[in-house]
């Protein structure tokens, strides 16, 4: 079935500018699904060419000196006639070009004008040289994620006017309608165990049962680790695989941290930070930093070498980490168990996806630990995630609040009941922090 994404949006945006288009996320995250619907229904001409499997079509276009030569060696590789003004050409999984000058070779095509370019790929961060500088004025670029909650509920058939709804209570900070809560907070349930992966969403809506999903789930998972085994350096691969392997479970420990020395003295690679990024800049995860001080700017109040890091998805870190009995039970309305890996696992997903690009959390011998911290409108908006019944209960942020040098606004708890709002503290639905 076709997914409803909020990307669609900005491509049709992107189709008002004389750029080309980038677009980068995580393998399997929907784009080249996206992008060739989107080319289709708004080009004449459209010529697709996937560099991995068409490896006839990348042998030749490597070989290009320079741009004319490019066209060149593209129009005799193709079966379509390009013409100026109506063609678009999209190169998906660039990450294959490598050390190959693609950047600057793409300048000099979208600058000719004739047709109108669209690039992407799934290892773009880690592997195509100076991706993230790509020529000002001439690339727009944009990240794709999984399916966030809202795209979830649209895609379930949520009517529209309920989401509105909740925009303006998150507004005016009221209480939703019972009835809308309850179908969010159902349809919250079944996203968190579901994941945002567009084939699994796909395959859920259509009626496929786990047994059906763990199938998709597993070849995603797998195709992850050879992502790794195929872009990463011979010194590096054992390591970043143990990192990808251990996330899920450093997120059931107590304090769900990575330290980076932890791991750098068991290594005999000094490169530990390298491997962390390489995980981060392939899409496969959140890197969530130790704020030491509630303070404007956080970057600058932060320990880098301590940090959460929470799965890409968090329906891969349920498969990967719960027994399909456990998920079934949470499937079916059993919110009795302590879920908070996963609820946080959540939070940090919607607002990597609502483009917070530093997530921090906060801790403190003193005063204690808060989930996380954001920067919004020049202020410092903490955030506790509560999944069971005692969520009033947090001395952190008491002590936080306290503290006058912080000036803290709000605080946000996110947690399973309707809006309840206390002093400083507003106690929000859980679905909420789509709003953020």
């Amino acid at each position: 079935m076709k997914l409803f994404r909020k990307v669609e949006k900005e491509l049709e945006n992107w189709l008002n500018t004389k750029t080309g288009l980038l677009v980068d996320g995580a393998r399997q995250v929907g784009k080249t699904y996206s992008l060739k619907e989107f080319a289709n229904n708004n080009f004449d001409i459209f010529v697709y060419i996937n560099l991995i499997e068409n490896r006839n079509a990348f042998e030749v276009l490597k070989k290009s000196v320079d741009s004319n030569d490019f066209l060149f060696r593209l129009k005799s590789i193709v079966d379509t006639e390009l013409v100026k003004g109506r063609t678009c050409i999209f190169l998906d999984e660039i990450q294959e070009f490598g050390d190959f000058d693609f950047i600057t070779l793409s300048k000099f095509l979208i600058n000719d004008g004739s047709y109108r370019y669209i690039f992407s790929g799934s290892m773009l961060g880690v592997e195509l040289n100076n991706v993230h500088s790509w020529p000002v004025g001439y690339v727009t670029s944009i990240r794709m994620y999984p399916l966030d909650f809202e795209e979830f509920c649209i895609n379930k058939n949520l009517n529209t006017d309920a989401l509105n709804e909740v925009k303006e209570c998150f507004k005016r900070k009221c209480v939703v309608k019972d009835f809308i809560h309850e179908k969010l907070i159902d349809l919250f349930r079944q996203y968190i165990i579901i994941g945002g992966m567009p084939e699994i969403v796909s395959s859920y809506i259509d009626g496929n049962g786990l047994n059906e999903l763990d199938l998709i789930y597993n070849s995603i998972v797998s195709n992850n680790r050879k992502d790794i085994t195929k872009y990463v350096e011979n010194d590096k691969k054992l390591k970043i695989k143990e990192i990808y392997d251990l996330i899920p479970y450093e997120l059931n420990k107590q304090n769900k941290r990575f330290i980076l020395s932890d791991i750098e003295s068991k290594s005999k690679n000094a490169s530990v930070v390298d491997s962390f990024l390489w995980v981060k800049d392939a899409g496969l995860a959140i890197p969530v930093y130790n704020a030491k001080e509630l303070s404007i700017p956080l970057m600058i109040n932060t320990d880098r070498t301590i940090m959460k890091l929470f799965m890409g998805d968090v329906g891969i870190l349920n498969y990967i980490t719960l027994s399909k009995d456990v998920r079934l039970n949470l499937l079916k309305e059993d919110m009795s168990l302590n879920y908070g890996s996963i609820y946080e696992n959540f939070v940090a997903e919607e607002l990597n996806a609502h483009k917070f690009e530093n997530i921090y959390y906060y801790n403190n011998k003193k005063n204690g630990e808060i989930d996380f911290v954001v920067e919004q409108n020049g202020r410092v908006i903490p955030i506790e995630v509560k999944s069971g019944k005692n969520y009033k209960r947090h001395s952190a942020i008491n002590n936080i609040l306290s503290i006058k040098n912080y000036d803290i606004n709000d605080v946000m708890v996110f947690n399973n009941e309707n809006v309840n709002i206390n002093g400083k503290i507003l106690y929000m639905p859980i679905y909420m922090v789509s709003q953020l």
